[in-house]
Order: structure tokens, then sequence, then C-alpha cells
């Protein structure tokens, strides 16, 4: 819902960090990889794909920092992504979802494109429920 895969990091891209993204589908990935060198930002960005079976290619405490912007809710086992995003990230996991409650939300899933919500797992909106799990992450 963001746009561009990884979009929500190029503020950090551009203050020097390294990105790396992940996508569970290789033909996606390689579309972002090229969107990445359009946009002037392909140095820092990695692109890796990862088809949602086993671990994610990464060693244990890889990166300092982890997020994902509106993604789970497209995972068919969003619980075992976020163990192992947990397993490869040493400090932060940052998780944004989309706000059910707002209005923007509740228009386009009523109204303006139902079709767009069709196979996602909608209680990963439901932040008390999220937060409620991740506390026993630790």
């Amino acid at each position: 819902m963001t746009g561009l895969t990884g979009i929500n990091g190029a503020a950090l891209v551009k203050d020097g960090c390294e990105l790396t993204l992940v996508d569970t589908e290789v033909e996606r990935a390689a579309g972002v990889s090229r969107a990445w060198d359009k946009i002037g930002l392909p140095d820092k960005v990695r692109v890796a794909a990862w088809p949602e079976q086993g671990p994610l290619p990464f060693e244990d405490a890889s990166f300092p920092f982890s997020f994902n912007f509106a993604a789970l809710w497209h995972l068919k086992d969003a619980d075992s992504f976020l163990d192992e995003l947990r397993r490869v990230t040493s400090k932060h996991v940052f998780i944004a979802m989309p706000n059910p409650l707002q209005l923007g939300y509740l228009m386009r899933k009523n109204w303006l494109e139902p079709e767009f919500f069709d196979g996602f797992d909608e209680r990963w909106t439901r932040v008390p429920w999220v937060l409620l799990d991740a506390g026993t992450w630790s």
C-alpha cells in the first residue's frame, strides 16, 4: 500500500545506511531492483527473494534494525516470518500496518476496491492483538 517496495527506507539509504529488501516473488524482486536503480539509489540497496519457505536467507542478528510496512497480511504465515525477522535482527524490529478504522481504509474496503482485500489476514491490522503477540518475543 506504500508504493515501491522498501520506499519507506529511502531516507535511511540517503543517510548512508544499507538497505536489504525481501520479497516473496522472484519476478517482483527483480522489478524492485530495477526501480531502485531508476530512482538513483542502487548502490546501497540489495533485494533478495524469499518464497516463504524456511528461514530468511540471512545469518542470526545480521541487521540492527528491521521493518515491515503493511505487508504482514500478505503472508501465508506471518507468525513464522516475525520469528525469522526477530532471529535476523539484533536490536529493533518495527512493524507498521494500516489502520482499519481510518476513513480511507474503510472506503477502499467497502466501496472503492473491495477485491484488494481478498486473501488478506486482517487480524494483523488490529494493533492490540499485534502488541500482545509482540510481548511474547522476548
